[in-house]
């Protein structure tokens, strides 16, 4: 994981994943899309922009939420831990890490988004985007 690059006149925006151990179906449900959105507004050293729940996994988008914010990383473990004591069945479920990477510039940003947005296209769960209903915008990212 690398510390995210200030760059003249950009955003510092990162696109994450994070996945639950053994690819379990345990986040498609309105229950686990609001305790994680809890944690997320309770964990402010990052704020999350658009993000989509898949059963397995979630992807979103963050950005610095104060000025020198700690690692995503260590983030993602800490509101990890806030989700799990609100929703005890996550328990031992998380993957240890967090895919992560920094967008370049609003080309690569708009290349992820449409990426997150397909997944549960490619995945044959819904035949457009709009119709899953396990997705949503904390925070508006403008690149």
């Amino acid at each position: 994981h690398h510390a995210p690059i200030e760059r003249f006149n950009a955003p510092v925006v990162v696109f994450c994943t994070v996945c639950i151990l053994n690819r379990e179906s345990l986040l498609d449900n309105t229950a686990a899309v609001d305790v994680v959105q809890r944690a997320w507004q309770n964990a402010s050293q990052w704020r999350v922009g658009e993000f989509l729940f898949m059963p397995d996994h979630i992807h979103f988008f963050c950005v610095p939420g104060v000025p020198f914010p700690e690692s995503v990383k260590r983030w993602c473990r800490y509101w990890k831990r806030l989700a799990t004591q609100a929703q005890p069945a996550l328990k031992g479920r998380w993957q240890m890490d967090v895919w992560d990477t920094q967008m370049r510039d609003g080309d690569h940003y708009t290349e992820k988004l449409s990426y997150m947005r397909q997944n549960p296209v490619r995945r044959g769960l819904v035949s457009h985007w709009e119709d899953w209903p396990y997705r949503g915008a904390l925070h508006e990212i403008r690149w």
